[in-house]
């Protein structure tokens, strides 16, 4: 049976306080000298294999990879694959250590003495594993997403305060946009998020997050935007939202018009802003937008995918929507994820174009990393692989 495609309303309110028993206070911080492995959630996934290829090349420390419904074997030979897709050397996978866990029950999933030995070897934390999904309400989610991270939160806390690096989404600071701020910083507080249950799910993610730093653990966040494609071959990921978007338009034969500065980055840039501060950045901890520096307004993507099939119509947002529901049918998980749209890309209420600022962030990474091109080339690239199934 499919989720119900309504939101939650308010359904999170219950787990705005991160639990008392989180409390970094009086545990030791690991010293930055310490040659510890650093644990990986997400490594299976999209943008957490691209960590995971950036924290192998990056740096020397062993990576802890938590999957769960796997044999260390068969994560072995998926992140292997992986790996290779990204074009990233495969030979430093023996640097890799597969704990199979489950990052949402009690202990992640460990005996009590897996949880014990691996809370004294881990000396930081990459949190990237999330249930993306646009269309279920809050408490679909809720485990996957906020549970996950509590869980996380307690182990980082459990021996000492292990440095806690929170993948998060701009997907938390959308209400900025649908009433028009203009621009929107990384120092700017959260507001209330939209009532897109995967939005709520992250914003309280990073409410907790936030609480555990103010607590005494070192916490960063990170919010990613639309992540595409590996900025020199294109590798991309067929099954996310805005690829099923794409793959929509091709199938019906026209592209929509919409209003909206959508925040992007190639997937290789993501990752490598994220490992560059948490490895090299001295400064504050805080908010860290990992986006290339202008956005790409939504009308502007969708005409570079119509730039390679010139013979896709440009057509009005509703009339498209009748046509990916006549074509994939009212109940199909391309209608529901196509119909909610405005509610999470919305077009500003005042009329104010809105975008997501990275200059904080860029700022931090010296020397300044190149921004990858996304011109007409990159995007055959792109598009090869989305197109290709």
């Amino acid at each position: 049976m499919q989720p119900s495609s309504e939101p939650d309303s308010r359904a999170y309110v219950s787990d705005l306080t991160l639990p008392a028993e989180i409390d970094p206070s009086a545990a030791p911080t690991p010293s930055p000298e310490d040659e510890g492995a650093i644990l990986l959630t997400g490594a299976t996934g999209y943008l957490g294999g691209f960590l995971l290829a950036t924290l192998l090349e990056r740096t020397r420390s062993r990576i802890c990879c938590v999957v769960r419904g796997r044999t260390p074997e068969e994560a072995y030979s998926e992140l292997h694959a992986s790996l290779a897709a990204r074009g990233a050397n495969t030979e430093e996978i023996h640097r890799v250590d597969i704990i199979v866990g489950n990052i949402a029950k009690p202990r992640l999933g460990l005996t009590p003495p897996e949880y014990e030995y691996w809370s004294e070897r881990v000396h930081s934390i990459y949190h990237c594993a999330a249930w993306v999904n646009l269309v279920s309400g809050y408490k679909f989610l809720r485990n996957s997403n906020v549970v996950s991270t509590t869980e996380l939160l307690k182990f980082a806390t459990f021996r000492r305060r292990i440095p806690f690096h929170h993948i998060s989404t701009l997907g938390t600071i959308i209400a900025g946009f649908a009433e028009g701020w203009g621009v929107v910083t990384e120092d700017m507080r959260p507001p209330q998020p939209l009532p897109v249950g995967y939005y709520e799910s992250k914003w309280v993610s990073e409410s907790r997050v936030c609480q555990a730093r103010e607590r005494g653990l070192p916490a960063r966040i990170y919010r990613p935007g639309a992540i595409l494609g590996d900025s020199t071959s294109g590798f991309a990921c067929t099954s996310d939202w805005l690829a099923q978007l794409t793959q929509a338009c091709v199938r019906v034969g026209s592209i929509p018009t919409h209003n909206f500065q959508l925040p992007v980055s190639c997937a290789d840039f993501t990752a490598t802003c994220i490992v560059r501060i948490a490895t090299e950045y001295a400064g504050p901890t805080g908010v860290f937008h990992p986006i290339a520096p202008t956005p790409m307004p939504l009308e502007t993507y969708f005409s570079m995918v119509r730039a390679e099939r010139p013979d896709l119509d440009r057509v009005p947002y509703d009339r498209w929507l009748d046509l990916v529901r006549t074509t994939y049918g009212p109940s199909s998980p391309v209608y529901q994820l196509s119909s909610a749209v405005p509610r999470f890309l919305p077009s500003p209420e005042n009329g104010v174009a809105t975008y997501a600022s990275a200059d904080t962030t860029l700022a931090c990474l010296e020397p300044s990393p190149m921004i990858p091109p996304m011109d007409r080339n990159y995007f055959s690239r792109f598009l090869a692989h989305i197109l290709s199934e």
